[in-house]
């Protein structure tokens, strides 16, 4: 809630910032914005001025920042069309150089925020500043998209990632500038944004090139070349030892590969459809697929249980012990058959 009030007579305005708890100073007491000739300053409630009215916007950020071994906090201001990142006595961090500046991510330790980080714009370049004004990012990319934490068990749990874009094409680096995914592709992410894809215990990241899919992990490696019309993980339930799967479509066919690329069902079906069947404490891993309008059922590796001859085809119950029933539907006659089920894992 922000409510003004007029507590020194020679300012024109004075605008409380108070209950928002990213407002508050390190000595719990709320800030004031004062305006004065349409200049902006800062100060606290018994009137001890923060920063000087010469500035045209303020904002407040709500962590603590260490600025010459001390713990301070960052305020980025907009004068004369410019940006910066100043501390209290209108110390200044960053200079007043820039276009725009987003604080993008705080490094901490404990609890305790050590270092602010900020993305600033530059004649067209955009690049990441820390608080002393260091370079962690060169101010080279045509844009820096900020994808958030990983949360990968391989990568470090303070790390920050970024897509970039240089000469139209995107790709990925860390917050060390080290390079995850070549600026080589159309588009870093999923349905226009960035999004980690989660696959088994790990993530992933979908890669878009010609109107084609890949997959990048999070260790630099390209784990499926662009060359798939559309990638989906496989949601695998009750395997043992299972690895992850995907399900894969090129050319209007559809497949299932695994995280080497390597081939489970070739992609050559019009569709595939994942069925676990779960009997007791088994549970066998199947595969309906369409071809030609005709229809079948395949195990883990691909063999036919039932081969793709029929029009329709679908379970209608089980029997006693580990036997499934299926309805097929052939040439307008009906045929019922029987299948065990198999516990098995997946293909490696």
């Amino acid at each position: 809630m922000r409510n003004k009030k007029v507590f020194l007579p020679e300012y024109d305005e004075v605008e409380e910032l108070r209950d928002d708890h990213d407002y508050l100073n390190t000595s719990g007491e709320s800030f004031y914005l004062l305006t004065k000739n349409k200049k902006k300053g800062l100060a606290t409630k018994n009137e001890n001025q923060i920063l000087a009215n010469q500035y045209d916007s303020i904002q407040v950020l709500p962590q603590m920042a260490w600025y010459h071994n001390e713990q301070e906090r960052c305020f980025i201001v907009t004068k004369n069309s410019k940006m910066g990142v100043v501390m209290s006595g209108d110390r200044v961090c960053i200079p007043i150089v820039y276009d725009e500046i987003e604080d993008v991510y705080d490094l901490h330790d404990g609890g305790v925020f050590e270092q602010h980080f900020f993305l600033v714009t530059k004649n067209n370049k955009k690049g990441v500043l820390n608080t002393k004004n260091e370079v962690e990012i060169p101010i080279v990319y045509e844009n820096l998209i900020n994808a958030g934490f990983d949360g990968d068990p391989y990568c470090d749990e303070d790390n920050l990632y970024y897509v970039i874009e240089e000469n139209g094409k995107q790709g990925m680096i860390d917050r060390k500038n080290n390079v995850l995914i070549p600026a080589i592709y159309d588009r870093v992410g999923e349905n226009g944004g960035f999004e980690m894809i989660p696959i088994g215990n790990y993530l992933y990241i979908k890669v878009m090139k010609d109107e084609q899919f890949g997959l990048y992990n999070m260790q630099k490696e390209m784990v499926l070349p662009a060359v798939y019309d559309r990638i989906e993980a496989l949601k695998i339930k009750r395997c043992r030892n299972c690895e992850p799967a995907l399900m894969v479509s090129k050319n209007q066919k559809t497949g299932v590969v695994n995280l080497n690329n390597q081939v489970i069902l070739p992609v050559i079906y019009d569709k595939v459809g994942y069925l676990p069947i779960e009997i007791g404490y088994k549970t066998g891993h199947y595969f309906f697929v369409a071809k030609y309008q005709k229809k079948g059922f395949l195990d883990i590796h691909g063999e036919p249980i039932i081969p793709i001859i029929y029009d329709r085809l679908k379970v209608i119950g089980s029997e006693d012990g580990d036997l499934v029933k299926f309805l097929a539907l052939k040439d307008g006659k009906k045929q019922e058959m029987i299948i065990k089920v198999t516990e098995s894992d997946w293909p490696k």
